[in-house]
């Protein structure tokens, strides 16, 4: 039959073609492209290339009709659809009898399963029934400096569970496909353990696979983008008019995608009133805790700032410290904790950490501490205090502290406007560039006040010139 389709090309003159077994196909169907070599010697093979929309599967060699040394001469390369649309098969070179043939483009059309079973009453369709990528926000609004959570996750249908096989993919793998301009993305977990949930009445079991923190950057509408899932799903060859499931010829795994609809997120704005360091939305709570209960002068006083909530902690700012005018501050160190994923918005803890030194003892009070932020359930601005930290130091004074303290500041402003590391140790290097102050100094007071070598003039007598040659006759002549 095939050989009897392109016996009218023959005629023609017409040497190489290729052709597929239908211009429209559904993802869950495999195109099978071939070429057929129909007259000349074959000098090069043809060259299936890479399609757009579709995914290379098995290659076979020439299948020779009519005998081994007769025309015509088939090449085969199926496909797999990736997504549905319009796809163009280009045009692929053939060596015939030293020269470089070419088939004609093809059009082949990949259309859904229901679009393609319209018409045809009990007819199923797999990947719309039995599975589902969904991805979905724990909101569609989020003002701007909070945070929401997105989820992607897969339902298959009960029936199908053992049907169905996920390659192993890492969080890397959804954050080069979740990147969008004007949102940050942290990752909170991958996990793989599956939980029943129904859809449509139908039951069924979500697999979890991704879930990450979204942090807008911008206002207005944000669209993230689509996902398509690479999974194989099991398949099984038809033998005669009817399936005969065997595990040993007739079942194979077959490459397909699931695409996701990436979901829209709505940025508001914040009202124009607006506190000092009021950048962060979220319901939080305030509190401190001191190392220990008394300290000695000198000694290094830990204090921690905690704040713990739902919203957006991760971007909690410094809070506002009062520190007394005799203790020695240092810039606080910050971590960060989520205490609840599953929740939305995500509840976390930041947690900055001061180190201070008193020069005196006495009784003293830190702060008051301050934190400004927005409710997003309030719709208002809202503060968190801390009036006063009572701290209790004891020992004698030490006010050299407050003078190396000065000296170190005035270094260490020095480097950082210089672009260069902050050293650790200051007093050490503090002494070494003022003893190659004081060195350059010296050499240039020794080098400005040095005396150099004294010399006499040279007198010459116009009338006698020759009686001056000579440095025996010059040293007369000034005598």
């Amino acid at each position: 039959m095939l050989c009897l389709m392109i016996l009218p090309l023959v005629l023609k003159g017409q040497k190489v073609r290729s052709f597929v077994q239908t211009s429209q196909i559904s993802p869950e169907e495999k195109l099978v492209l071939k070429v057929a070599i129909l007259d000349g010697t074959i000098t090069q093979a043809p060259a299936f290339p890479q399609i757009e929309g579709l995914q290379k599967g098995a290659h076979r060699q020439p299948i020779i009709a009519r005998g081994a040394s007769q025309q015509p001469v088939f090449y085969q390369q199926i496909y797999y659809p990736a997504q549905t649309g319009t796809v163009t098969v280009p045009a692929i070179p053939v060596g015939i009898d030293g020269q470089i043939e070419q088939t004609e483009p093809l059009i082949v059309h990949i259309i859904s399963s229901d679009e393609k079973g319209a018409g045809q009453p009990g007819r199923l369709t797999p990947a719309a029934l039995d599975y589902k990528l969904e991805m979905e926000l724990d909101s569609s609004q989020v003002y701007q400096g909070g945070a929401v959570s997105l989820n992607i996750a897969l339902w298959v249908r009960y029936r199908d569970r053992n049907n169905l096989r996920l390659p192993e993919l890492d969080t890397n793998w959804f954050k080069e496909r979740l990147k969008t301009a004007g949102v940050s993305l942290d990752t909170l977990s991958l996990n793989r353990v599956p939980f029943r949930a129904s859809r449509n009445r139908r039951a069924g079991i979500v697999y979890p696979l991704f879930r990450a923190v979204i942090f807008p950057l911008d206002t207005g509408s944000i669209s993230l983008p689509d996902i398509s899932l690479p999974i194989y799903r099991l398949h099984f060859r038809p033998v005669g008019n009817a399936e005969k499931v065997s595990r040993a010829r007739n079942v194979y795994w077959r490459p397909a995608f699931l695409k996701g609809q990436g979901p829209a997120l709505q940025v508001i704005p914040l009202p124009e009133k607006r506190f000092t360091h009021a950048k962060v939305v979220g319901d939080f709570q305030l509190s401190f805790a001191l190392s220990k209960k008394y300290y000695s002068t000198g000694e290094t006083i830990g204090l921690e700032v905690e704040v713990e909530g739902k919203g957006n902690p991760a971007a909690v700012p410094q809070p506002d410290l009062g520190v007394p005018a005799n203790f020695l501050f240092y810039d606080p160190k910050s971590e960060f904790t989520y205490l609840d994923t599953s929740a939305a918005p995500v509840y976390g803890r930041k947690v900055f950490k001061y180190q201070l030194v008193s020069a005196y003892p006495g009784t003293f009070s830190l702060g008051p501490v301050v934190l400004h932020f927005f409710h997003p359930e309030k719709n208002t601005y809202d503060s968190l205090l801390i009036p006063r930290i009572p701290v209790e130091v004891v020992g004698n004074p030490i006010p050299q502290l407050l003078e190396v303290n000065a000296l170190d500041n005035f270094y260490r402003n020095a480097w950082k406007n210089s672009s260069q590391e902050v050293p650790e140790t200051w007093p050490f290097q503090g002494w070494v560039l003022l003893f190659l102050s004081v060195l350059a100094t010296g050499l240039v007071i020794f080098a400005l006040t040095r005396r150099s070598p004294r010399f006499k003039p040279t007198l010459v007598d116009r009338k006698r010139p020759h009686q001056l040659r000579g440095r025996n006759n010059v040293e007369k002549l000034l005598d």
